[in-house]
């Protein structure tokens, strides 16, 4: 729509000498643009046929788009992207990009907060508290989870509010959710939305051809969907984190009739589904067209939070993956918008053309928001033990020991070397997770930050060097306790610890290898100056990898991923003998605590179980949380109003959680 401003002034300026009859044909030129291109233009009969509801309210309205449609300027948003499909269709092979397209214009069935917590009642509209403070969350539909333990099943009743519509104008029913849901628990189906490995009852049975249904599906009336589970996962509700996709533009409503059991589509053959060119949903934008490189979307003005506030939107295909080249093009003015995988030369770059994270003369801000990837130092329990015995008072403390020195000084290496790019991590998940405790609350503790006696160990002024002697001195008391003397200020091993030889490794083809190496390295001469010799090595990364599944190390930098559930099972769960028990941990009790805490639906609860499980590892001394990182995006602070962004952003809750409410400038 760029030609309309265009178009309009020449229009005027040809006709200047006949005023009234310009503004009557302006008027109707106007009325056809809004109506045929985009914004939020009126539509008398889709209006009366869908009743679009702009606001959600209440005793007391807790969300407000506010969308404007033709009232604001017809300027696309435009974003920077990676490879798009030919193609983009819900049920068909999905990138990075492609997801993206769907986020603008699909709704997605669950809705997650800022730290990927379900938000339950989602339809009317909820308010959850994150860093102290209160956010509004809508979404398509509520969502309530039970669990029976002597039945051990789970249902998930979802029901979809009334006022949600897709872009045709069609309602959203539980026809249209039943029916995306056998699409993609379909034996045919091989995209992204991996529903075949839910444990839902009959699901097994009707894939194998035993059964013509799948019977832990239940329709619920117009707008209410059952989904039944054997046991529980608290996995499964990410899983069902999917687009609810249009039955009667995708699927043949000729073959849709639960009585005689079909569901819009021929079972093992849903080649028609990923067919389908084009793209209807119930998201915030509409697609338009996908023409050499750059996809373009309009306002959708049915949307359930209300019309987006900017009327268009444009995804435009980086010439590069490489951040410099994202950054000329950004500067060349290509986008408006851009993320960029972070590093600390990113942030030197960025810091040093705005100075700060703030508006400037430049033209441009950068926003840094928490990721789910973070940094550890890992022990194995039995390679670092005294006797071979990785559960005994003796082999925790010689590997709380160590934990206390690495801990002692993470935040000095943030500061150092990565900048604004981390952030120091005290639980071995991503603090932006649901089960990391609030920094703000008495339950948050610092890492390996009290002595043998649980007093603390450092005071808020401590600089760098005090925080390593009073960590040292902590640290002799440990390795007395695992079996050293202390003669003149040095600590003398026994006969048995005598063939102890210590050594951590380092991946050598990662992005940290150096600054972990400096680390480390500060920390051996430390070490080495009260008689402990450790060694500091690199490893090829799949070397090094190949020898911690087989249980070869003692101690090894790595880094993970928090998983959408937070699950503690994989990698803390006792039972030696599985090759992702790397840290070669067998405490009944913890994995008791874990088993009771993978029971438990309630997020509150399930935290509150899941801090027992913390400081139970840590008991062990087998993880020291080192950083997590930070996704940046960098936005043009002339075109896009910052006011209108979501406010503390987080990896689970970013930009496309709250398009509709951007605005240009």
């Amino acid at each position: 729509m760029y030609f309309f401003g265009d178009s309009i002034k020449n229009f005027e300026y040809k006709n200047k000498n006949n005023f009234k009859i310009n503004r009557i044909l302006f008027f109707v030129l106007l009325c056809g643009v809004v109506l045929s291109f985009g914004g939020c233009g009126k539509d008398k009969k889709v209006e009366e046929a869908s009743g679009p509801k702009t606001t959600v309210e209440g005793d007391e309205t807790i969300y407000l788009a506010e969308g404007k449609g033709r009232d604001v300027p017809d300027e696309p948003f435009i974003m920077a992207c990676g490879d798009v499909s030919d193609v983009v269709n819900p049920f068909g092979e999905l990138t990075k990009a492609d997801r993206r397209i769907l986020r603008l214009t699909q709704a997605n069935l669950v809705t997650f907060d800022r730290n990927n917590s379900l938000v339950k009642w989602a339809a009317e509209g909820e308010k959850i508290s994150y860093n102290g403070k209160e956010y509004s969350y809508k979404g398509m539909a509520n969502v309530n989870v039970e669990y029976d333990a002597d039945l051990s099943q789970t249902t998930y009743t979802f029901t979809i509010d009334d006022n949600v519509y897709f872009s045709d104008g069609e309602t959203v029913t539980a026809d249209d959710l039943i029916f995306t849901l056998y699409a993609f628990c379909d034996e045919s189906y091989h995209g992204f939305y991996d529903l075949k490995n839910v444990n839902i009852k009959g699901l097994k049975a009707y894939l194998s051809g035993a059964s013509s249904d799948i019977s832990g599906i239940d329709k619920e009336g117009k707008k209410g969907v059952k989904i039944v589970t054997d046991g529980y996962n608290s996995s499964d509700i990410h899983t069902f984190n999917i687009p609810v996709c249009p039955l009667h533009y995708y699927g043949d409503k000729k073959k849709y009739n639960l009585s005689a059991k079909t569901f819009g589509f021929e079972k093992d053959n849903i080649s028609k589904l990923v067919e389908k060119n084009g793209l209807v949903g119930a998201g915030p934008y509409k697609f338009i067209k996908n023409d050499k490189g750059v996809i373009y979307f309009e306002a959708n003005e049915k949307y359930y939070k209300g019309c987006p506030a900017t009327a268009f939107v444009q995804m435009k295909k980086k010439s590069s993956d490489d951040n410099s080249q994202t950054f000329t093009d950004f500067f060349a003015g290509v986008y408006d918008y851009a993320a960029f995988s972070n590093g600390k030369d990113v942030v030197d770059y960025l810091n040093g053309a705005t100075r700060n994270e703030e508006f400037d003369k430049s033209g441009f801000y950068n926003t840094y928001t928490d990721g789910d990837t973070y940094q550890m130092i890992c022990m194995n329990a039995v390679n670092l033990s005294v006797n071979g015995r990785p559960d005994t008072n003796k082999s925790k403390a010689l590997r709380k020991a160590f934990a206390t020195v690495f801990a002692s000084n993470r935040a000095d290496i943030c500061e150092r070397y990565y900048g604004y790019s981390v952030s120091v991590i005290d639980y071995p998940f991503a603090s932006v997770s649901w089960a990391v405790p609030d920094k703000e609350t008495d339950d948050y503790k610092e890492a390996y930050a009290t002595d043998n006696k649980g007093d603390r160990l450092y005071t808020s002024d401590m600089e760098y060097e005090e925080r390593l002697e009073k960590a040292l001195e902590i640290a002799k008391i440990y390795f007395c306790a695992a079996g050293y003397k202390l003669e003149d200020s040095k600590l003398v091993a026994d006969k048995e610890l005598k063939k102890m030889k210590y050594e951590i490794v380092i991946p050598s083809e990662t992005d940290d290898n150096a600054c972990m190496y400096s680390y480390l390295s500060d920390i051996r001469n430390s070490l080495s100056d009260i008689g402990i010799d450790l060694k500091v090595k690199y490893e090829k990364t799949k070397k090094l990898q190949k020898k911690v599944n087989k249980h070869k190390l003692q101690m090894w930098c790595q880094e993970f991923e928090t998983n959408p559930d937070a699950s503690l099972r994989e990698l803390y769960y006792g039972n030696y003998s599985f090759e992702n028990n790397i840290l070669g941990i067998a405490d009944s009790n913890l994995d008791e605590l874990i088993d009771s805490a993978d029971s438990i639906v309630s997020y509150t609860k399930k935290a509150k179980n899941y801090n027992k499980c913390f400081d139970r590892i840590f008991e062990w001394g087998v993880v020291v949380p080192i950083f997590q990182r930070k996704e940046g995006a960098i936005y043009k602070s002339n075109h896009v109003n910052a006011k209108t962004l979501p406010n503390e952003m987080t990896s689970y809750y970013g930009l496309m959680d709250e398009i509709e409410k951007l605005e240009m400038i």
